[in-house]
């Protein structure tokens, strides 16, 4: 209960640090940005000064992406939602169903199989969420050398154990930096795509919270995740999501 006590504090104390780092350094690029267009305006250099502008704007919406990031993790930190059943093939497609609109999705090329057939009895909010979180690193971080980006889910139920594996054919993980794929605030290819760095420490929380974890398959040639949960079969009173 101590080393538990002591890791939540670590990571408030954490999560304190990076978030008021985060915050302030678009903060002060805007405010650096509206000087300079006011010098702009007043000298009369038009173009330049919406060139400004544009710039405050992007520095902005990524602000507000990352605000997005850090509510829903807030949110998810104080989910209760029970369990119910669940049909997984259908909570899959669902998934991918909602990702179509972001941007690089019609680039891909997505296959799902599934042999679990029968309900199993889980949280629904937080297996969406693991699972958004690993198709939509898939969707950030293709790899541009590829022709033909994919991305392959599968699922299968052995025993209790439900297993969901992620795998893509995109930039992955460096090995370098695997020991650190779920920690707060991580993020690898800052470059390619904007956002917090909380989507993985958040699937692996989520998948605690299910009786389970997310791991890397260090073994895979391409990048693939892997979700074990520890599932149950639905009860004859069971309500289906």
């Amino acid at each position: 209960a101590i080393s538990s006590l002591q890791r939540s504090n670590h990571e408030l104390t954490e999560f304190t640090y990076r978030l008021s780092h985060d915050l302030r350094a678009p903060i002060a690029s805007c405010l650096g940005l509206t000087r300079i267009a006011e010098e702009m305006l007043d000298s009369g250099q038009i173009d330049s000064a919406r060139q400004a502008l544009r710039l405050i704007d992007a520095s902005t919406v990524r602000m507000d992406d990352y605000i997005s990031q850090v509510i829903e993790f807030s949110h998810d930190r104080r989910s209760v939602a029970p369990a119910t059943t669940v049909a997984v093939a259908e909570l899959i497609e669902s998934v991918i169903q909602g990702q179509t609109p972001a941007d690089g999705f019609d680039r891909l090329d997505v296959q799902v199989s599934s042999s679990v057939d029968a309900p199993v009895v889980t949280r629904p909010t937080l297996l969406r969420h693991i699972l958004e979180s690993l198709v939509n690193n898939a969707i950030k971080y293709q790899d541009p050398a590829q022709d033909t980006p994919w991305v392959r889910i599968s699922a299968e139920q052995h025993g209790d154990t439900l297993t969901i594996s992620v795998t893509d054919n995109g930039l992955g993980v460096p090995p370098e930096h695997r020991d650190e794929l779920f920690h707060m605030f991580t993020r690898f290819h800052p470059t390619v795509a904007r956002g917090a760095g909380l989507g993985l420490y958040l699937a692996q929380q989520n998948a605690r919270a299910l009786g389970g974890n997310v791991r890397y398959d260090t073994d895979c040639d391409n990048s693939r995740f892997i979700v074990e949960l520890d599932v149950g079969a639905p009860g004859p009173a069971s309500r289906t999501e």
